[in-house]
């Protein structure tokens, strides 16, 4: 059932995730045309997870289809819970970016040691995420 529940909230939040990447026309302007496609394409974050912990406290890693995503949620016992992290790459670099209502202090610890992963370290954990993957 919790397998179940993960699925469902990774489901959800990448596809909130690829709303909220929609641009919007300002207030009175035309959109403008455009031979990209309307949506990004949707991305499937389901392989994992791994367990990790990060800043003394449980979190589940993801990776995307994309192999450079990553999602780090708050396992159940982490005070931090609800709150995931997401590392994606922009211009040839990887950022970080987290959201949640969990423990600000529990938050904040994971936050300083994630933005210290180096390249490699993010591209490690993704391929433990995919050590992990069901045939």
């Amino acid at each position: 059932m919790y397998i179940v529940g993960m699925k469902a909230f990774l489901f959800l939040m990448a596809a909130l995730w690829a709303v909220a990447a929609l641009p919007l026309p300002a207030r009175g302007e035309e959109p403008a045309a455009s031979s990209a496609p309307a949506t990004p394409p949707q991305k499937t974050c389901n392989i994992g997870p791994v367990t990790k912990n990060f800043g003394d406290s449980a979190w589940l890693v993801y990776s995307c289809d994309d192999n450079s995503t990553l999602i780090i949620i708050a396992a159940n016992d982490n005070p931090a819970k609800p709150f995931y992290f997401k590392f994606f790459q922009s211009d040839g670099r990887y950022h970080l970016h987290g959201e949640g209502r969990g423990d600000r202090e529990a938050t904040k610890s994971t936050f300083g040691v994630l933005k210290a992963l180096s390249k490699s370290d993010i591209e490690g954990l993704i391929a433990a995420t995919k050590s992990t993957a069901k045939p």
